[in-house]
């Protein structure tokens, strides 16, 4: 067997492997995948003006984790495209309604991090619903939602598939050792860096400021010259 042949080989293996750990819907790929997930047929629209709702949750938020958290996710999905297009009034979805059980913010070893997540297929009043028993289990469900988010360049909005979507997921291991994808060379990412967005580097001040709440685990590397 030649080298290129068992290249081939292995190249298959991996993306076998992927896919095994990601669902993949109407050109959607959700990673990793959830624990428990159905989905259906119909469409959902918003624009930039998504609303997050609080009320019935016991969480009172005043840290801001949620708040930050939901920001963040909306930067995540519109950073890179302009909305000027007009929503249609069928379908439309106005926002995110979250409601955590539990009063406390302190991120330990055994903290509940796992979240419900619920996208109705229409209504009049429709949105999107986020049931966790902390607010890092929400934080979880941001992530998944920011993945279900579809930009349309004909229509310039942005477009749920595949609605009504019923998500249930936390994190399968209690400790996360690195927040990487995938690993480049050391010399590969300072060669780079400059070409990194804003939100794709870690600064001091993100760790410094949460007091290792979130989990941001450095890395180091010795340069031998």
């Amino acid at each position: 067997m030649s080298l290129r042949e068992m290249s081939g080989i292995g190249a298959a293996v991996v993306a076998g492997v992927l896919v095994g750990f990601s669902l993949i819907v109407d050109g959607l790929n959700l990673w990793p995948m959830p624990a428990s997930v159905s989905y259906g047929s119909r469409t959902l629209y918003f624009s930039n003006d998504l609303q997050l709702r609080t009320d019935g949750s016991n969480y009172s938020d005043a840290s801001g984790i949620l708040k930050d958290g939901f920001s963040r996710m909306i930067d995540v999905i519109q950073t890179t495209h302009v909305v000027d297009g007009n929503v249609p009034s069928s379908g439309a979805l106005h926002g995110l309604h979250v409601r955590i059980f539990s009063l406390d913010d302190e991120l330990n070893f055994g903290t509940d991090e796992t979240y419900k997540l619920f996208i109705p297929e229409s209504g009049e009043d429709t949105y999107a619903y986020i049931e966790a028993q902390t607010v890092y289990g929400a934080l979880h469900a941001f992530e998944t939602f920011s993945q279900l988010c579809i930009f349309n360049f004909d229509t310039r909005i942005y477009e749920i598939h595949s609605a009504p979507w019923k998500i249930v997921d936390g994190p399968r291991f209690p400790l996360s050792w690195t927040s990487d994808r995938h690993v480049q060379a050391f010399f590969a990412i300072t060669n780079n860096k400059e070409s990194h967005r804003l939100h794709e580097l870690y600064k001091a001040e993100c760790a410094t400021l949460a007091y290792c709440r979130q989990r941001i685990i450095p890395h180091t590397d010795t340069l031998i010259s």
